[in-house]
This record gives C-alpha cells, sequence and structure tokens, in this order.
C-alpha cells in the first residue's frame, strides 16, 4: 500500500507545471533555432560534395566527348560519301534503264532466224515486212511501282535519262512490232503446222492466218505450181525494258516471259 501511494504522488507532482507559459515558448523557440542551424549546416557540408561530385562528372562526359567527337567527324564524312554514291547510283540505274529500254526493238536477224528455220518446203515466202505498228500493243499488267522510288523522283530534279525514257516509252509502249507474211503454199496442213510452231516460239505473242485463197480457173489451167496463196500476221512480243518485255529475273537461258500468246488460224482460235 505504501509503494502504490508514492508512485499517485509521483505522478501527481509530474503533471503540476510551474513553470510560466512564456519560458515554455522560449524553449520551444530556441530548440527550432537549434534544428535550423543544423540543417544549414548539414546543407553547406553537403554542397561542395555535390559540387566535387559534378565536377567529376562533367570531366568524365568531356573526355568522352572528346573520344567521340574524330568518330562524329568519320560518321559525317561517310554520310557526305554515301550521299555522292546515292546520287551516282541513281544516275547509273537511270542510264541503265534507257540502256536496257533501247535494246526493246528485237533485231530483224532474230525474227528471220526465228521464221525460216522451220520453214518446210511446201511453202514459200513471197514478202516479209516488219514494221512497227501504233495502237496494236496487247494490253499488259499494271507494273509494280516502287514507293521509295517514287517519293526519290519527286523531291530530286528529273534526270535528263529519265526524261529521254519517258520521250521513249509514251512514243514506243503503245506501238507493237507485226510481221507480215505473203507466200503460196502446196500443203494447207503443213502451214498450219508451220504456224503453230511459230506461235509455240516465245518470240511471238498471236500467230493469225489473214487469208488462204486457192488459185483461180484460169491460173489452175494446165499445172498447177503455184499452190494457194496465204498472208499471215505475227505479232513480237515486246523487248527488254517495255511493260510486257523479259525480266531480268526467272529469264536465265534468255526465253522471254510475261506474254499471252494465241494462235488464230483462219479465223479460228484453237
Amino acid at each position: 500500500m505504501t509503494t502504490s501511494h508514492e508512485s499517485t504522488l509521483q505522478q501527481h507532482e509530474q503533471e503540476i507545471d510551474f513553470l510560466p507559459a512564456h519560458y515554455r515558448e522560449h524553449t520551444a523557440k530556441k530548440k527550432g533555432r537549434a534544428w535550423r542551424l543544423t540543417t544549414i549546416v548539414l546543407i553547406a557540408m553537403m554542397l561542395p560534395v555535390a559540387s566535387f561530385y559534378q565536377l567529376r562528372v562533367r570531366a568524365k562526359l568531356q573526355r568522352e566527348l572528346d573520344t567521340l567527337r574524330p568518330q562524329c567527324v568519320t560518321v559525317d564524312a561517310y554520310r557526305a560519301q554515301l550521299q555522292t554514291l546515292d546520287k551516282k547510283r541513281l544516275s547509273l540505274e537511270s542510264k541503265a534503264r534507257l540502256i536496257a529500254y533501247l535494246h526493246h526493238p528485237w533485231p530483224r536477224s532474230q525474227i528471220l532466224s526465228a521464221l525460216l528455220p522451220t520453214l518446210p518446203q511446201s511453202v514459200a515466202l513471197t514478202s516479209i515486212q516488219i514494221e512497227e505498228m501504233a495502237g496494236t500493243a496487247i494490253a499488259a499488267a499494271p507494273i509494280a511501282k516502287n514507293p521509295h522510288q517514287e517519293v526519290q523522283v519527286q523531291a530530286a530534279e528529273v534526270l535528263p535519262a529519265d526524261a529521254d525514257l519517258k520521250y521513249l516509252r509514251d512514243r514506243h509502249d503503245p506501238a507493237q512490232v507485226v510481221v507480215l507474211l505473203s507466200g503460196v503454199t502446196t500443203d494447207q496442213s503443213q502451214l498450219h503446222e508451220y504456224l503453230g510452231k511459230l506461235a509455240r516460239n516465245r518470240l511471238f505473242v498471236k500467230t493469225e492466218l489473214l487469208s488462204l485463197e486457192s488459185p483461180s480457173s484460169k491460173q489452175a489451167a494446165g499445172k498447177n505450181t503455184e499452190g494457194d496463196q496465204f498472208r499471215a500476221r505475227l505479232i513480237v512480243c515486246q523487248g527488254p525494258g517495255q511493260p510486257d518485255g523479259p525480266k531480268s529475273k526467272g529469264d536465265k537461258d534468255g526465253s522471254i516471259a510475261g506474254a499471252n500468246r494465241t494462235t488464230v488460224v483462219a479465223g479460228r482460235v484453237p
């Protein structure tokens, strides 16, 4: 009991505060000033450390910049060289397209070499006409365009070779090379077989027998040596660089691809 009574008295003594209020306020302000002073001292101590760290980081970055600066100069030089080579490439590609297109009229000797070796003895040719006729070109599938190349053409000036190529395309693409054959035959079956062989030749896209006339009774009197007169028309496929001409890929053996071949014999499509 005595112990509990003493503890109660001590608690009451602690609860009773005999100090005036202004003394407590002065003590609180004094503690606040001490904390502020401590904070200022800590900040003042941290500033040199932070400045020293920033100086080290700046020195490190400067060393890296000094190391990268020659590399940047080299990259700029390579970039300028790449732009020069790219312009040269575009110019060479333009000239290559023009040169390829200039080969599009098939040599007449190549056309004759396709006509004469398979000519049977019963068929005699009296005339061979090779000419370019406007408005007879067979409609070709649209050419796939390269968007990147279109942007380059629009952004840059038109190269002289491209301008010449456009002029030649506008002039020759709508036209078609036509071979007109005239002659006589003593065997119509061999004539049809001959035209069939020409139709299977990949140089021609269309073979057509225009007319087949027997000699008149006056001409047939006596010994018949002339035979039946005929006229045929062959349409030559488009050449290199043209929309339906041979492609650079898939023609390793020099064959001609991309043409639809039609054979018309005496008005009939077989």
